[in-house]
């Protein structure tokens, strides 16, 4: 199977740039929700309409946090 992704305004654009600099791309199926920090958090429940990206560009140290 193939998808295309076609941008149509600047934030898409520089969504995909990102997704093909990326150096590991992982997905996640679910809910997601605004938490404070300006993060997105992954709802656990069987509730499936969402996909996530998360793009890695290189590896994070611990923060501890």
């Amino acid at each position: 199977m193939q998808v295309a992704l076609t941008p149509e305004n600047d934030w898409e654009k520089t969504a995909l740039k990102h997704i093909a600099e990326a150096k590991s791309v992982k997905t996640f199926w679910g809910g997601f929700y605004w938490c404070q920090g300006g993060w997105v958090r992954h709802e656990c429940s069987d509730y499936k309409e969402s996909l996530m990206l998360l793009l890695e560009n290189e590896r994070r140290e611990a923060t501890g946090r």
